[in-house]
């Protein structure tokens, strides 16, 4: 147990975690479930793993920020007219679509396992 647990709470592993919210929540799940056994240094161990992971957590945040100001669109339209790149408007709807889904399951992760570990309190 405890040698899974040391490699579990690598920084490889938990970066692969916290980066990617396919996998963070359930790492996160399955360390906590490791808890049940009694030695007091896996016990040790687990809340080092758990406290590392949550320190280098950051909460998702897909507010989106608006700032109305008629001289940063007028900035913004005259830098645009300067770039001379056209745009692939299927590449930019395919862009856009795959970022809003990542954002829903990361919401979708990120709400499971707030309710995972306030069932568990």
């Amino acid at each position: 147990m405890k040698g899974a647990l040391y490699v579990l709470g690598s920084k490889a592993t938990q970066n692969l975690a916290i980066l990617d919210w396919r996998f963070g929540p359930r790492y996160l799940h399955w360390i906590l479930q490791c808890s049940h056994q009694e030695r007091p240094s896996v016990q040790n161990l687990i809340k080092t793993i758990t406290h590392d992971f949550i320190i280098r957590i950051a909460e998702p945040s897909t507010l989106k920020a608006t700032v109305e100001s008629e001289d940063l669109n007028r900035s913004a339209q005259e830098l645009e007219k300067m770039i001379s790149v056209v745009e692939d408007e299927a590449l930019l709807a395919k862009v856009s679509a795959k970022s809003q889904q990542r954002i829903e399951q990361k919401n979708k992760a990120y709400d499971e396992l707030v309710s995972f570990l306030s069932s568990t309190l």
